[in-house]
Formats: C-alpha cells, structure tokens, sequence
C-alpha cells in the first residue's frame, strides 16, 4: 500500500537506510576532521538537531495524514460511484437486483438463499423450497455440454405466486454470482396452434435459447401444435431437436430456412445452449404427459406446486402491499399513508379464485390512482398524513384530520368506464327485454290454457278409455274364468267317466279271467278224470297180454303212476295216412276237450324270448340231470 511506502521512506529519511540517525534529511557525507570542540558542547548540539528532526518528522506525519485522509475520502467516493454504477445498471436492468447490497460471503452460495426468497414471497414456504432445489440441483448433479441444465414444472392456481417466486429466485442466484443475470426469456406456447407457425415456432425458439440469460419459460403449452411440443420433448429428453429443413443464422441472429443451397453454418439442430427450461401451467405431472408423453415427463427434474393462501398469509401479501403502497405515495405524492387492520382485512378480501393474489395488487393501484387524482385536483403542494378507513361501501380517506369521503368516487370517467351510458343502455336493454320477457308470458300463459285445456281433454278421454278397457278386461276376465270353470268341469266329468268306464272295463275282465280260470280248472278236472278212466280202460284191456314181459300195474291216481302206466302203454303206431295200426286198439278223445285245451292255451300270453330261453335252460337241465 502508499502508506506502507511513504512510512518506511520517512524512516529512511530520518535514519538512514541502515537504521543510523540523520539529521536535516542530508544524505550521509564521508567523514572529514572536525576541529576540536570544548568539552560539553556536544550535547547541546544534539539536542537541537534531535529538535530539529522532530518538527520535521512532525511535519511529515501532518502531511501524511492529510494524503491519508485524501486518499480515504477518494476510496470512499470511488466506493460510492461503484455502488451507484451497480444500482444503476440495476435499474437499467444490466444486472439483477440486490447485486450492490450482496455480502461477500454470500457469493456464489445457496445458503439462507430460500429464506432470502421467502422475506418477499410470502405464504409459499414449501413452494419456495422447492423452487430453490429445482434451480440448485445442476450445482450438485452438474451438466454435460450443451443439455438443459433442469426441466422445471411449475403448476398451482392463477395469482398464487408462481411467476413472482421464480423472479426472486432468479434475482436473488444474480446477485450472489449463481447465474449470470437474471433475465429470462419467455415464449407464449399458444401462439403457434397449426403446423402453419413452424417457421415462426423455430426463429422464436432460437432466440430464446440463444438470448441474454439462463432461464426460458414456457407459457400455455395446452394451447400448442403437437408437432412443437415433440420439438420441445427432445430438448428435455435427448439434449437436442433435429431440424427438418436446412437453416442459417442471419447477422441479426435470426433463423431462416436457407433452403436447397449449401452454405456454411447452416443449422440443422437446435440445442437448449445449457439453460434451465421452465413451463408454467394450471395443472400437474399427468396433464403434461398427457400433451407430451411419458418420455418428457421422467426428464422433468421437478415439480413444483404452489398451495392456496390462508388467512394469514393473505393478510401478510396485504401488509406488504399497504407497505409498497405508502412508500409510493410517499416518494410520489408526498404524503404519509396511514392505514389500520381494517384496510388490510378489505385489500386481502380481493383476492379470488379468477386473480388471486393479483387481485391485491389491483387494488392498492386503484388506491393509488385515486390518491393521484386528488392532489391533482388543486395546484397546492399537498402535505401531511392521509388515513384510510374501510366502510361497507368501499375504502375512504381523510387528510389531516378532514371529514371521511369516498376514495373511489375520485376516479375519473375514464376509469369508471362511462357508468352513466352503460346503466342507461342496460336500462333501455333491460325495458326491452321485460317487453320481450311479458310478451313471451303472455304467449306461454296462452299457451299453458291451451295446453291445459288439450291435457285435460286428454286426461279425460285417457280416464275413459281406461274405464272401458277395464270393463273390457273385466267382462273378458269373468267370461274367461267361466269358460276355464267349464273347460275344468266338463274335464273332470270326462275324466270321471273316463275312470269309471276304465274301472268298470277292468272290473268286467278280471271277472271274465277270473270265471275262465274256474272254467279251465273244470275242464282240467275233467281231462284228468277222463285220461285216468281211458288209463283205467287200458289197463284193463291189456290186463291179459304180458307175452312181452311187460308188467302191468293197476292205475293209481297221481302224475307218477300215471306217465308209468303211459311207459308201460305201447305207442301208438301210424301209418303215413294217419290210421291205425291194425291190431291196436284205437284211442279218441273228445274234440270239446281239445278245443277248450286248445283256448285255454291261447287265452295265455306267449312266454317271452328270454322265458323262453329260461324255459330251454330249464328244460336241458331237467335232461342232463336224467
């Protein structure tokens, strides 16, 4: 430093260079004899040069103090020109806000940088976080080349802060050396809806990417070509978007299509240049897959969403709209504002659902216009103290002490909107409409008699079709119960006789069975008692001829003694014509037992095949066994 040179110069001055007092500033001379002095004269001598060199020595340090102060008074200036030179490039908008007032501890650092944020941006805690992570996560995961540093979703309900935290945030990096300015560049996605906008879609999306700053915004991509967003979804997905037709860069830094020439430069991709890419929106994560695909929506690094505002943070937003307000009238108008919780309560009330926090806004600028229009109104330098009161019907005010008026009634036409026209065109519209309107009632009362008069005829023609077909359907319904009773009675009759008939049928067979059974148990008497008479008859006949050797038993009654005589009997013998044999007694039977034998085998049903095979069976068995 100066200060340092020109101390060691001066103690170079008074000593020497090697530390050896001098005096009178001289530079040391070669020795020379010097005549002898009377003892003691030496220490006067010394003395006052010692006296001597500190009047020198003060002199010096009075002039170096002066050069001290000079320079301290020029550092200071050359400081304060500085700072002003920041803030003016700060209003100029060269820089960001709050670049002069940044700490120097505080540069280049996220740290407290979201409180920071969160001393204007109130009521959005967690939407400011998480703002802060999205903007700070390229610090931490870094980027490679030309890719887009972050893609950033945005989303919550209008006038909710999302524009106005992201702004701070940019200001608030600026300043503290985390992003070059604080600028950002913004493209309203609704302007190209058709194919027809490519080419303007392109040279905008260019120089955006390519302008002053390191944010681009999105707005209303609902409202954009399809065909764009897919550009878009390759920035944020692939790092770049190729280019259908050839393009070049003109001097003004403009894309134009270069067509079939072969020119040098020419572009055929465009690049997000390393910045963030942000999209504001109304609605969240599955509306932008919707428009983009899923592809797009795993590249957004974030999503941040605003909350609505409470109570609380509403009537924070009003305070500090009141605050901006009453240093406006006060650097502007010259008046002090005043203003109790009741004004505060009435400015947080304008907030809606359409607004939201903008509502707030608009009406502190209504505030302040109408504030204008009054010191307008008189050519007098106004001064002192202005108090706002709320009442029911709007916001009042009173200077210094003056009796309440109404504060909006200060506005002029111009910003009422010609009331007076419009209330008497919607008078005239109103009368003509009520003419209209009684005129449609009196048509719809007619038409309602009319209409009452053709239902009730209607209703009463209904009513007597109803009746006759339920007369109808009654006498139909009795006519068919009695011919079901008839039908039912006449079946019963039948089935009685029917049965009666059957019962009979079956009662007279079984006794004419029952009678055929005795009559064939008659006959079979007889057979038996006639076929032992004629067994008796052979017996006695051939009683005398045992020349054979044949015995000959006396007829016992019985089915054994009888098939022994019929062993013992000589078979009958005939000839071919049937006749007997000559020298055998003949043998007839009576034709009446034959014929009934005859029906009585028929009135027997005929066994079946498989009796009959029993009965075979049976019949081998019996053979086998003799």
């Amino acid at each position: 430093m100066a200060y340092t040179d020109d101390w060691e110069s001066l103690m170079n001055g008074v000593f020497g260079a090697g530390g050896k007092l001098k005096f009178g500033g001289a530079q040391p001379q070669p020795e020379k004899p010097q005549p002898e002095k009377p003892a003691g004269s030496g220490l006067p001598d010394l003395n006052a040069a010692l006296l001597e060199q500190q009047k020198q020595l003060d002199e010096l340090l009075k002039q170096q103090n002066a050069r001290l102060k000079a320079q301290d008074a020029g550092v200071q200036t050359a400081l304060e020109n500085s700072r002003q030179m920041l803030r003016d490039m700060e209003a100029d908008g060269l820089l960001a806000k709050g670049t002069a007032d940044t700490k120097p501890e505080q540069l280049g650092s996220f740290e407290g940088l979201a409180a920071e944020v969160k001393k204007t941006v109130l009521g959005q805690d967690a939407f400011v976080d998480s703002v802060v992570r999205a903007m700070r996560r390229p610090f931490v995961l870094g980027t490679e080349g030309a890719a887009a540093r972050n893609v950033i979703l945005l989303w919550g309900a209008p006038g909710t802060g999302r524009h106005f935290a992201l702004a701070e945030t940019a200001r608030i990096m600026a300043a503290r050396g985390l992003l070059q300015s604080d600028r950002m560049a913004v493209m309203d996605l609704a302007l190209y809806p058709d194919p027809g906008a490519e080419k303007l879609f392109l040279q905008d999306l260019y120089a955006a990417l390519h302008a002053p700053g390191e944010i681009v915004v999105f707005e209303h991509y609902e409202s954009c070509h399809p065909g764009f967003l897919r550009i878009l979804s390759d920035l944020a997905v692939k790092g770049s978007a190729p280019l259908s037709s050839r393009y070049l860069v003109n001097k003004e830094g403009i894309l134009v299509e270069a067509g079939t020439a072969l020119a040098p430069g020419a572009v055929s991709r465009i690049d997000p240049c390393g910045k963030y890419l942000i999209f504001f929106s109304r609605k969240g994560r599955e509306a932008l897959a919707d428009k983009f695909g899923a592809s797009f929506v795993a590249a957004v690094g974030d999503v941040c969403q605003t909350a609505p505002f409470t109570p609380e943070a509403l009537a924070a937003l009003a305070a500090q709209q009141l605050n901006a307000l009453a240093q406006r009238v006060h650097s502007r108008l010259g008046l002090t504002l005043a203003a109790g919780a009741e004004v505060r309560d009435y400015v947080a009330a304008q907030c809606s659902k359409e607004k939201g926090a903008e509502g707030l806004a608009d009406c502190c600028e209504r505030i302040f216009r109408a504030l204008s229009e009054y010191c307008l109104q008189t050519d007098a330098k106004l001064s002192g103290t202005v108090a706002l009161t709320a009442a029911p019907e709007g916001l009042q005010f009173a200077l210094n002490g003056a009796a309440p008026a109404d504060l909006f009634s200060l506005l002029p036409a111009a910003y009422t909107g010609a009331v007076e026209q419009i209330r008497a065109d919607i008078s005239a519209q109103q009368d003509e409409a009520t003419k209209k309107v009684n005129e449609l009632l009196a048509d719809l009362n007619e038409r309602r008699e009319i209409a009452k008069k053709q239902s009730d005829e209607l209703i009463s023609e209904a009513q007597h079709t109803r009746d006759e077909a339920e007369a109808y359907a009654s006498d139909k319904r009795e006519a068919a119960d009695k011919q079901a009773a008839s039908i039912l009675k006449q079946a019963t009759e039948e089935a009685d006789e029917q049965i009666n008939e059957r019962r009979e049928a079956a009662k007279s067979e079984l006794e004419g069975v029952q009678q055929r059974i005795a009559d064939l148990q008659t006959r079979e008497a007889q057979i038996t008692q006639r076929v032992s008479e004629l067994r008796a008859m052979f017996a006695n006949a051939f009683s005398g001829f045992g020349a054979n050797g044949l015995s000959v038993v006396n007829s016992i009654d019985g089915e054994q003694h009888d098939s022994a005589a019929e062993a013992e009997t000589p078979a009958e013998s005939h000839d071919e014509s049937g006749e007997t044999v000559a020298g055998e007694p003949e043998v007839t039977f009576d034709e009446d037992v034959v014929s009934d034998e005859q029906q009585n085998n028929d009135d027997f049903e005929e066994p079946s095949e498989d009796e009959q095979s029993d009965q075979g069976e049976e019949a081998q068995e019996e053979q086998n066994n003799d």
